[in-house]
């Protein structure tokens, strides 16, 4: 069943759409709450939309965040990522990650003389193996160093974002008391995630994910930080539904 994505203007979004999109929150999350989601989502000016295309039916929604500052005394700029989810019956298509590329990308291209980032805060493996299909660089990861200026972006948007509750010292973010947690099905790893390097790497450097806590990431939005998945992903049109054998959709975050 195909899917088509669109950026909504978050105040625009109608009561209906609202109504689903917390259903779909509370079918792969815990201890979720409506008054928190609509506090969420009043923060956030932007939601990417994923429907059926004949049924216009919900599958999916990312919200997001502008975000900016200075590190190392420089300017910089960043697009967060709040909620993000897709329907279990849709994992693996791609519609979601192409319109959020192109918006990462447009968001940059907007002032191509600061640098842009893309700010997660992963509570699952799913959304952290987004990074190395999607970008050639970002950080934390197993087989490099935090460079220091992208170090300093990461703890000042995490600090900015979520205060004390983030540990700059672990890249994580635990709140007391608990929030929401993805449902154990979904965090937790099966044999074969467990031999995928990025989803060791994650369970590793976040062992407290299957209770809610988040690790902080960070990549550099810029065409030639893209793999050549996103760069393919970006190329195609809204109607073309093949699937690279290496691509899957953002999931839950």
């Amino acid at each position: 069943m195909a899917l088509l994505g669109r950026v909504e203007s978050t105040p625009l979004l109608e009561p209906a759409v609202r109504d689903r999109m917390f259903e779909l929150l509370a079918a792969h999350f815990l201890r979720v709450s409506r008054e928190s989601f609509e506090r969420d989502l009043a923060e956030k000016p932007w939601t990417i939309l994923i429907e059926h295309a004949e049924s216009r039916e919900l599958a999916g929604f990312s919200t997001l965040l502008a975000m900016e500052g200075t590190a190392l005394g420089g300017p910089f700029r960043a697009i967060y990522s709040g909620d993000t989810i897709i329907d279990r019956r849709h994992w693996g298509d791609t519609e979601l990650a192409r319109v959020w590329l192109r918006f990462l990308i447009d968001f940059a291209a907007r002032a191509p003389d600061v640098p842009a980032y893309w700010f997660l805060a992963s509570m699952g493996h799913r959304t952290y193996r987004v990074l190395p299909l999607f970008f050639r660089d970002y950080h934390p990861r197993s087989d490099s160093e935090f460079p220091l200026l992208e170090k300093s972006v990461l703890d000042t948007l995490a600090s900015v974002r979520f205060g004390k509750s983030y540990d700059a010292a672990r890249g994580i973010i635990r709140f007391e008391p608990a929030r929401e947690c993805l449902r154990p099905e979904i965090a937790e790893l099966t044999e074969a995630q467990r031999a995928n390097p990025a989803a060791q790497f994650f369970a590793a450097r976040n062992p407290g994910h299957g209770r809610g806590d988040e690790l902080a990431c960070l990549a550099r939005i810029s065409p030639g930080n893209l793999t050549p998945v996103a760069r393919k992903l970006l190329q195609r049109s809204g109607n073309d539904r093949r699937v690279p054998a290496s691509a899957t959709a953002l999931q839950q975050s």
